[in-house]
């Protein structure tokens, strides 16, 4: 992580609790406190969220020691920090009503590592870190029928596992490429929920990321390994993403009581990813990109209150397309599946 970017960084924050210190004595103000505006998908990769997949079967990473699938952790830690915001509901209690609007600023803060369990001394294989600042928003357009936004500045900076890196150097055609960028991201979203018993919810969600130094691109193209090797910088510099969440609230008896503590959801993430190249013979020839999909099935407590937070929900995952940790984006098609819990923080 640069100097550049640590100081762009504090100097959001600074600017975020100066604007804040302003706001949070007006009425409708609030700080320090959780919003139901645009929250991330069960399903969204690399969200600020708790992930813990403590089951995984992956296709080979390139240049581990021993060949074949692998048996793999996925975990992921993280938060979405809400600093301050205004609205003229109550975004804490339940979803913004008819005509009610809410808008405030977050910083999500995250790691996410991958661990293999098949070479013998089990390496952690690479660790993502990512930061940023984002502003959400929420509009009731009628009963049980909300619209909302986000924008945001973040940083995501890659690192492989240093025990996966010395069995790498080994091979003599091992690079160590330095994935780091500055990137902006923007996203709607339609919520919707029904008064049947029991009752549903959906969410459908589209939107994009870009970089902030198009030049520069994913990647800086001075390796890391061999010292002094060079790789072409990227040139696609948007992706675009879709997303689509489904969750059963669960059935209740004559006497309001819930049916059963755990109910059904599927959530879907999908990303139209850059293929990195570090092949590829000039900066200014196009990548390959790939549609990529992360599928979640599993099952929720239904007894929890609107933005009760640390309860699990536990999923079956389903993932297809670009591999999305690290350096390794360079390899399409990868496939994995695994179970575990996510936890709304």
């Amino acid at each position: 992580m640069g100097r550049r970017s640590c100081m762009r960084t504090m100097s959001l924050v600074v600017i975020c609790w100066s604007l804040g210190a302003g706001l949070v004595s007006a009425q409708g103000a609030w700080g320090l406190q959780n919003r139901g505006y645009y929250e991330p998908l069960i399903a969204e990769v690399r969200a600020a969220n708790v992930n813990v997949q403590f089951w995984g079967q992956s296709d080979e990473f390139p240049f581990m020691q021993t060949p074949g699938r692998r048996r793999i952790w996925d975990i992921g830690l993280g938060k979405e920090l809400g600093l301050f915001g205004y609205e003229t509901g109550n975004g804490g209690r339940a979803p913004l009503g008819p005509g009610r609007w809410g808008v405030g600023v977050w910083m999500p803060v995250s790691f996410h590592v991958v661990e293999d369990f098949k070479d013998e001394s089990a390496p952690i294989i690479n660790t993502d870190y990512r930061f940023s600042g984002m502003v959400k928003g929420q509009y009731g357009l009628r009963e049980r029928l909300q619209i909302g936004g986000r924008f945001q500045f973040g940083h995501e900076s890659t690192h492989l596992g240093d025990e996966f890196t010395l069995g790498a150097q080994k091979d003599d055609t091992f690079e160590r490429v330095n994935v780091s960028y500055e990137y902006w991201e923007w996203g709607t979203s339609v919520e919707w929920q029904t008064d049947t018993v029991p009752s549903h919810e959906l969410i459908v969600r589209g939107g994009g990321i870009g970089l902030l130094d198009n030049e520069k691109g994913f990647y800086s193209a001075t390796l890391l390994f061999p010292e002094g090797g060079q790789v072409a910088a990227s040139k696609r510099n948007y992706e675009t993403t879709v997303g689509v969440e489904w969750k059963m609230n669960g059935l209740r008896d004559g006497g309001g009581a819930l049916l059963g503590p755990y109910w059904p959801f599927v959530s879907l993430d999908v990303r139209h990813r850059t293929i990195y190249d570090y092949a590829k013979a000039s900066a200014d020839v196009d990548e390959e990109k790939q549609w990529s999909f992360n599928l979640l099935i599993g099952l929720r407590r239904a007894d929890r209150t609107y933005l009760q937070k640390g309860i699990p929900n536990f999923y079956f995952r389903i993932y297809h397309g670009v591999n999305p940790h690290g350096q390794f984006r360079s390899e399409r098609d990868y496939f994995m599946i695994g179970a575990g819990l996510q936890v709304p923080v």
